[in-house]
């Protein structure tokens, strides 16, 4: 078959599709596919004139089959690359029809078309047309799918916005004018992928038109457009957002549907009163009560940032604001420190929150990656037992570690233990202090073993009793940590103790109250 014959020799990516067209018992062929063409291109160094070179198109044409001779038809198709055609007979009138489907020259310029056969002569449907879906790289089949007598369509393919798609048309009355019907899917609760950021997959495929007609997608929160398509991935900080999907059919009418996602921190900061179980926080003025600081990082990956905290008074405002102190967790790990609040003797009487941050700095315009809340009350004593306390008491609001009466400048920055023990290399054995240590919430035991094998890792008390159980079993070697809660024992003083590979050691814990 060659250019005499009505259709261009050399066609990329070509699709083809054999139909009678005209109704003369000869099957006539259309084509579509990439064309080599002319181009010019304009003067160059030493020449004032054009030059001409080759360059390529998207290419769509119907050859009717005459004689056995194709012939270049008078009216035009879809012009497409990467694409597909299909005959049938749509409208029931004995001709056969035709489809088109495919990826014209531009950018995100996806195609389908259906023209109808009006007596040898294709004609764009235009109200058809419109019900489709464009797609490139298409598959196109005509099938009665829902047993009417009449021929539905099928397509496959990437739409302008490169989604994936696959809708079956059905073939029935004109439009009948109902609104499409918008689904944005359930609603999402997930864990950030980093500190102040997460990835969220939105899903509009239960959206649909009650006409067949194709839907545009458009996914937004609070007025401000974030994506389109019908399930794009879409980046949201960390918190709670409610997105609207707004679906559009042919015909311009829309639909809308909300969708709230969640996205949980990957670093969890907790306040905790020590004990743990102790309902109410009092406090005299001039003097100091305890609580518990945990950081727990969720992922698996190391997460670093600023720790601050805030008090305010009764009557809101601010008593003190710390300075932020970096911070480093490791990996899947939670870290725990026990800090004091300072309290003025001159504090007022009253409610007061502490509230602590996470985020990249301790000034208004920080990002916050978590906060925890801690009430507490400081008591009315009176004129003279506050100006007793003055002299002995802390000059003013602070927070500082509980073990070393170190500001948290230091007891935030303290060295891991675990990294320490990685540090000493694979052929250390070693059971580090507990931390916090004394505790009354979470303690983390970080040990190490010099070779794969079985461990025993337990708490006992002063009897010699055995209270928790750690680890009971085979581990790697290297350095690891087992956590445990120990506001369940009673207070007093433990010891924890490590048997691996015939060596033993130990360690003490005090649990307080």
């Amino acid at each position: 078959m060659n250019r005499d014959a009505g259709i261009y020799a050399v066609l990329l990516n070509a699709a083809l599709a054999w139909g009678d067209l005209d109704g003369d018992g000869d099957p006539d062929l259309a084509v579509t596919g990439r064309r080599s063409v002319p181009d010019y291109a304009g003067p160059f160094a030493g020449r004032t004139t054009q030059r001409r070179r080759r360059t390529t198109a998207a290419y769509g044409e119907v050859v009717t089959n005459v004689g056995g001779r194709f012939v270049r038809s008078s009216f035009t198709i879809a012009n497409v690359d990467d694409g597909a055609l299909a005959w049938g007979d749509y409208d029931g009138d004995g001709d056969l029809d035709l489809v088109v489907a495919g990826l014209g020259d531009g950018v995100d310029n996806a195609i389908s078309e259906v023209y109808r056969n009006d007596g040898g002569v294709l004609v764009r449907d235009d109200a058809a047309s419109a019900a489709l879906r464009p797609a490139a790289g298409a598959a196109l089949a005509w099938a009665d799918v829902d047993g009417d007598g009449d021929l539905d369509l099928v397509v496959t393919g990437r739409d302008d916005a490169g989604q994936p798609f696959g809708t079956v048309y059905r073939n029935g009355p004109a439009n009948s004018g109902a609104a499409p019907v918008a689904d944005a899917g359930a609603d999402q609760v997930t864990m950030c992928d980093n500190l102040d950021y997460g990835l969220v997959q939105l899903d509009g495929s239960g959206s649909s038109d009650p006409d067949g007609g194709w839907l545009t997608y458009v996914w937004s929160e609070g007025g401000t457009e974030l994506a389109t398509g019908r399930s794009p991935e879409v980046q949201l900080s960390c918190g709670t957002h409610t997105l609207t999907l707004t679906v559009t059919d042919p015909s311009g009418q829309t639909a809308t549907d909300e969708v709230e996602v969640t996205l949980t921190p990957a670093l969890v900061l907790t306040l905790r009163p020590v004990p743990v179980s102790r309902p109410f926080i009092h406090v005299d003025p001039g003097e100091s009560f305890l609580f518990n600081y945990n950081l727990d990082n969720r992922t698996e990956y190391v997460l670093g940032g600023d720790g601050w905290f805030v008090v305010t008074d009764p009557d809101g405002a601010e008593a003190l604001r710390s300075a932020p102190v970096e911070f480093l967790v490791r990996e899947d790990q939670d870290r725990s420190w026990r800090l004091l609040v300072d309290v003025p003797a001159g504090a007022a009487p009253g409610e007061y929150t502490l509230v602590g941050y996470i985020g990249d700095g301790s000034d208004l315009s920080a990002t916050i990656f978590d906060t925890d809340t801690l009430s507490f009350t400081v008591r009315d004593t009176g004129a003279l037992a506050s100006a007793e306390r003055t002299a002995g008491g802390p000059a003013g609001w602070g927070v500082r570690d509980a073990e070393t009466g170190l500001p948290i400048s230091v007891a935030l920055t303290a060295t891991d233990e675990v990294a320490a023990l990685e540090a000493a290399g694979p052929g250390a054995f070693a059971l580090e202090a507990p931390y916090p240590n004394p505790s009354a919430g979470l303690v983390t035991v970080p040990y190490a073993v010099a070779e794969a094998g079985l461990v025993r890792l337990a708490v006992y008390d002063v009897l010699g009793r055995e209270v928790v159980r750690l680890a009971d079993g085979p581990v790697e070697a290297g350095a690891h940590a087992a956590r445990f809660e120990a506001g369940g024992l009673p207070a007093g003083a433990y010891v924890v103790r490590l048997e691996a590979g015939g060596a033993v050691a130990t360690a003490r814990l005090v649990v307080a109250r």
